[in-house]
């Protein structure tokens, strides 16, 4: 009797402690067609990939890395159906299909279906992306594309917003200064 407690408490002990490796699987839903995709993305391009590397380097090369990883592509996009009005942009994927990630290919032309997340477009195995050579179906359903030229390149896209982002966070900053001096005038006055 007292063996079987002592398994039974190792058993458990070693339940509560193991640190097993959580399991990722990708799990799509078919794509719709491809205007019907055109119309779900944030993005939707034709392009050639011509750079791929890791997002954090460092955890790649220490091996500390997961398959949820992501990838940076850089595309230089050639025409556009929707959200891409420049020549070289950069989309995310998983560094794994198993976590549904796209494995794309430097030199290779692709047609993109991405979607916008916190670290920008992402591109997944469940989308409609592929080959240009094998979207015949989704060139003639999406028709003319707007190409996009080298002039169009403007990957600091807008300097102007990023001053006026300045300009009203220093507005409300200077009001909310103004709201407390106010306040503690008030309240100093009150006191008297």
């Amino acid at each position: 009797m007292k063996n079987i407690i002592t398994l039974a408490l190792f058993v458990l002990t070693s339940l509560i402690f193991a640190n097993p490796e959580p399991v990722s699987a990708c799990s799509c839903v078919a794509p719709s067609s491809p205007s019907g995709e055109l119309g779900k993305s944030e993005a939707v391009f034709v392009g050639t990939v011509t750079n791929i590397e890791a997002k954090n380097k460092v955890s790649d090369k220490l091996g500390l890395g997961s398959s949820a990883d992501l990838m940076l592509v850089t595309i230089s996009v050639s025409k556009a159906w929707k959200g891409i009005d420049q020549k070289n942009i950069t989309v995310t994927t998983a560094k794994s299909s198993a976590s549904c990630g796209f494995s794309f290919e430097k030199g290779k032309e692709y047609i993109v279906y991405a979607n916008s997340r916190e670290e920008g477009l992402h591109v997944s195995l469940c989308s409609r992306t592929s080959l240009v050579e094998n979207a015949q179906k989704d060139l003639q359903e999406l028709g003319k594309a707007e190409n996009i030229k080298e002039n169009n390149d403007n990957t600091n896209k807008s300097p102007r917003s990023a001053l006026s982002v300045s300009v009203i966070g220093g507005i409300v900053g200077l009001v909310f200064v103004i709201i407390v001096v106010l306040f503690v005038l008030t309240n100093r006055h009150s006191d008297k």
